[in-house]
């Protein structure tokens, strides 16, 4: 495995191509949602960001979220300054101000000016702040001839593992080499921080645990056949039962591990929150990693028409119109039902002390499936090919076969996962629907 450095280095040099598409992409499609809703300042520095990624500035995409490129003349009027100016990273802090509270109306035209599916207005303030960090970052890294330890570059992978996490679905495919891009931060990056922090996670420890299972039970079985007694099917039955203990073990271990990434997804998310460092650098003036492309023309702008959004308010409240638009992505949503199941899994336990991982209707096979096969009720759940697999207890195999009660074991089985179904249905529905394809 590559040293910390060596592969925080990478993310700033050969790597930077896709952070760069990563940011410029997001912004340009946001601006083209907003654009006739809002005046727009400093249109050529949004231009350069349709060039080739290789051939932009990397500080100079980031600082699109924060810069004050957008104005509306209400926010002008109510603040006494018709040139007042905002950025898509600090909008969310002037809507939650007295001043508008105490304007609703107000409020209620910016928020239809700026949310459009499937942006909010939080999500532009935590795209903001992942970009500024991203080159606070950058900018150390600079000055200081890299990173000196791996905390520091824990930060930076933090907040590149947040932007990837909560990058928009409809976005991904546009992005060349997404997929292999979030493998190198979220294992290769990841990785070798951890090793140095002394938490680090073998990327095969599910197949050296199994392997070590099952020598350490061949050897169990080599033991007990040289003094196996006269009753030969009771050995080879309880045989059977320890081999069924041992798949379970396994898959407790399993659960186990799926416990320890999401404690490192919380860290990420916790990291991604700090917005200050001791040795932080406050000098703007670095040389460029690479050039700027030329100048690309893009379509000139409709200037904005705020009496036309005013007149196509509804009765919705502002809590609606905020609540409307907060999305989650395919990998939120996973995560979120990855959480339900643990919820599952503790609450069915208490009730039944045999449940077990294979039980759970959440368990991730089964989670995959509802956010990537567009499953919209319990009924298409129940009859998908994969949760019948389990629903029948497909995976029992082999010798398995032959232990007793089996028939009772499955459906145990089918009781838990219809009681599953029943109960906890309501609440997968409606993180399914936070999805921008379900509205």
């Amino acid at each position: 495995m590559s040293d910390y450095k060596t592969i925080a280095n990478m993310v700033f040099t050969n790597q930077a191509p896709t952070l760069k598409d990563l940011f410029a992409t997001l912004f340009l499609d946001i601006y083209a949602n907003i654009k006739d809703g809002v005046e727009v300042s400093d249109e050529a520095d949004i231009k350069e960001l349709r060039g080739y990624p290789e051939q932009l500035d990397l500080n100079s995409t980031l600082r699109r979220f924060n810069h004050n490129h957008f104005g509306m003349n209400s926010l002008g009027s109510l603040r006494g300054n018709n040139n007042f100016r905002f950025s898509l990273g600090d909008i969310s802090d002037y809507l939650a101000s007295q001043q508008l509270k105490n304007n609703p109306q107000i409020k209620k035209v910016v928020l239809r000016a700026l949310e459009k599916k499937p942006y909010s207005v939080i999500q532009y303030s935590t795209y903001g702040a992942i970009a500024e960090e991203i080159v606070r970052w950058r900018n150390y890294w600079a000055h200081n001839d890299g990173f000196k330890n791996a905390s520091e570059a824990l930060v930076l992978q933090s907040n590149i593992a947040l932007i990837l996490k909560i990058y928009p679905d409809h976005l991904q495919d546009k992005i060349n080499g997404f997929d292999e891009y979030s493998e190198f931060i979220n294992s290769k990056f990841l990785e070798s921080i951890l090793e140095i922090l002394g938490v680090g996670l073998n990327q095969n420890i599910d197949e050296e645990i199994k392997a070590h299972l099952q020598a350490e039970t061949s050897q169990r079985k080599i033991n007990e056949l040289a003094n196996m007694p006269d009753d030969v099917d009771q050995q080879l039955s309880g045989i059977s039962y320890d081999t069924l203990e041992i798949i379970e073990k396994v898959d407790q271990l399993n659960s186990n591990f799926d416990k320890i990434e999401g404690i490192i997804d919380s860290l990420s998310v916790q990291i991604s929150t700090i917005s200050s460092h001791p040795q932080f650098i406050k000098n703007d003036a670095l040389p460029p990693v690479d050039s700027v492309l030329n100048d690309v023309t893009l379509a000139d702008n409709n200037q904005p028409s705020e009496e036309a959004y005013s007149n196509e308010l509804n009765e919705l409240t502002i809590e609606e119109l905020d609540s409307a638009n907060n999305f989650l992505t395919n990998a939120e949503v996973l995560d979120s039902l990855m959480e339900m199941r643990q919820k599952i899994k503790s609450e069915m336990k208490k009730k039944y002390s045999d449940f077990q991982n294979w039980h759970n209707i959440l368990m991730q096979p089964l989670s995959k499936q509802l956010v990537y096969f567009d499953i919209e009720s319990a009924k298409a759940f129940k009859e998908d090919e994969i949760f019948q697999y389990y629903y029948a207890s497909s995976q029992i195999k082999g010798t398995l076969l032959d232990m007793p009660n089996l028939d009772e074991r499955k459906q145990t089985a089918m009781k838990y996962m219809d009681e599953q179904l029943d109960r906890y249905w309501p609440d997968i529905q409606e993180l399914l629907n936070k999805r921008p394809s379900a509205t």
